[in-house]
């Protein structure tokens, strides 16, 4: 699977957004991290990028056409290849300053059991989710992955969710799911990556549909 490239808005604006992120084993972070930071910083690139063993995670912006040389830059990474980009049109600078580290995971929950580097296809198409969403089936729960101030700004009709305020509180609150372990269980989030961590973090812990 290739880098998308292809903008989610019409690019009409001087400047651009990108966010992504790529789990993927990453066999030399601070590697990485110095390739990275020289890359954006010669081209005036500004964000934030939090590099990982188990991946990749970002968000910047910048004019239109350095954005194009980071993401066929990305697409042509012999570890980052695979990564997809969602992207707007912006009239400036989103960020004051650049921030490329590195961190022991690119989304914290602060287990380090978790193998987030092995391959999942269990991934729904739009089309699957809205079928879902009208199905009433009682053997389907929808577990919505996000933090109090997230889920309180709007959310899935009959979606479930845990009271955390932040996402490395989600694990303390796993057992309050053990009556839907046998369900099929439909996650959400904002962006994704939260999603995939919750996902590993149920099927690890025995659930048997994600």
């Amino acid at each position: 699977m290739e880098a998308s490239t292809t903008p989610t808005t019409a690019a009409a604006l001087p400047f651009q957004v990108l966010l992504y992120y790529n789990f993927v084993p990453v066999p030399d972070p601070e590697a990485e991290r110095e390739a990275m930071e020289e890359f954006c910083q010669a081209r005036g690139l500004l964000g934030r990028i939090l590099i990982a063993k188990e991946g990749l995670n970002g968000t910047l912006s910048g004019p239109t056409e350095p954005i194009q040389e980071y993401m066929d830059w990305i697409a042509q990474h012999p570890v980052f290849h695979e990564t997809q980009f969602k992207i707007d049109s912006v009239p400036d600078h989103t960020f004051l300053k650049l921030h490329v580290r590195v961190r022991p995971e690119i989304v914290h929950l602060g287990l380090d059991n978790l193998d987030m580097t092995q391959p999942v296809h269990n991934y729904v198409e739009p089309e699957e989710w809205l079928a879902m969403l009208h199905s009433n089936d009682p053997d389907i729960v929808i577990f919505d992955a996000r933090s109090n101030y997230e889920t309180e700004l709007g959310r899935f009709k009959n979606a479930i969710s845990l009271d955390i305020e932040n996402f490395r509180e989600l694990p303390e609150k796993l057992s309050e799911l053990e009556a839907f372990k046998n369900k099929k269980i439909y996650t959400y989030c904002t962006g994704g990556i939260k999603c995939e961590k919750v996902s590993r973090l149920l099927m690890k812990e025995g659930f048997e549909e994600v």
